[in-house]
């Protein structure tokens, strides 16, 4: 059995060159073990019961200094690759979606994710899975998970049927531990991203992907570098023909490679 918790970022233009849905995939016990990781976390660096935990830096309490704030949320993610807990990205230019509604593009972006989560992650585990959404506009996410239960998602002009799918919910960043992670390790890539287009700095983002990219459903490839293209990196569509569009998303993969490198590892997407 594997949960899928999942949260936007990006979502306007003005934050972003891309529009990133994502989220991470644990089992019962992995979750089990999320909890307890960020409730270990949160008291050494003396967060209070009430204090936000996100990775955005505006939301750090006052008592909290920079520093122990950056370290808190570089232990909770790699606190998380350690736990095994795996992540699903899926990205969009925002000038491909830029005549979609904030709920076609989330649409769009569950329907690649889920499809992902269902029929290759759960097919290739040979399991069932449970989703659930951070918060979103109640007129759209209760019939919207209520078709999907009953109908499945459209895949390249398809209805599919996703069967290993049994249980559909939302919920909110402050819900749970686990969607403390969700929030950091999405907020992470996002900071990734908008470093590959000079919004954010490359020494940064090359200590905060690593344990992120290697979260990413993963294989190895046959010169075995590890390999999240097409896995848990998932960037739509897969054919682009505007050259100024095909650079961005070039640039994209290259730049996130390059962060991911450790070491100790060879990543690259």
């Amino acid at each position: 059995m594997y949960w899928l918790h999942t949260d936007e970022t990006n979502l306007e233009p003005n934050q972003g060159t891309f529009f990133i849905y994502g989220g991470l995939i644990a089992t019962p016990d992995q979750m089990v073990g999320a909890h307890t990781l960020v409730q270990q976390v949160r008291a050494k660096y003396g967060f209070t019961q009430g204090d936000s935990f996100k990775f955005q830096t505006a939301s750090r309490p006052n008592r909290i200094s920079i520093d122990d704030w950056s370290a808190a949320k570089a232990e909770a993610i790699e606190g998380a690759y350690k736990l095994g807990i795996k992540m699903m990205a899926y990205v969009v230019h925002h000038q491909i979606a830029r005549n979609k509604t904030k709920d076609e593009k989330i649409e769009f972006a569950l329907n690649a994710l889920l499809a992902h989560f269902d029929l290759r992650f759960l097919a290739a585990k040979d399991a069932y899975g449970a989703v659930c959404l951070d918060r979103l506009p109640e007129k759209f996410s209760y019939p919207y998970l209520e078709d999907m239960f009953r109908n499945g998602v459209n895949v390249e002009g398809r209805q599919v049927a996703l069967n290993r799918v049994m249980h559909y919910s939302v919920t909110s960043e402050g819900a749970s531990h686990i969607n403390t992670l969700v929030d950091l390790t999405l907020g992470g890539l996002r900071y990734c991203a908008n470093a590959c287009f000079g919004n954010g700095k490359p020494e940064v983002a090359a200590n905060i992907l690593p344990p992120i990219s290697k979260m990413m459903w993963s294989t190895t490839a046959p010169d075995g570098r590890l390999q999240i293209r097409d896995y848990g990196f998932l960037a739509y569509p897969k054919e682009v023909r505007a050259a100024n569009l095909k650079k961005d998303y070039e640039t994209l993969r290259a730049d996130l490679g390059r962060f991911s490198r450790d070491p100790k590892s060879a990543n690259a997407v």
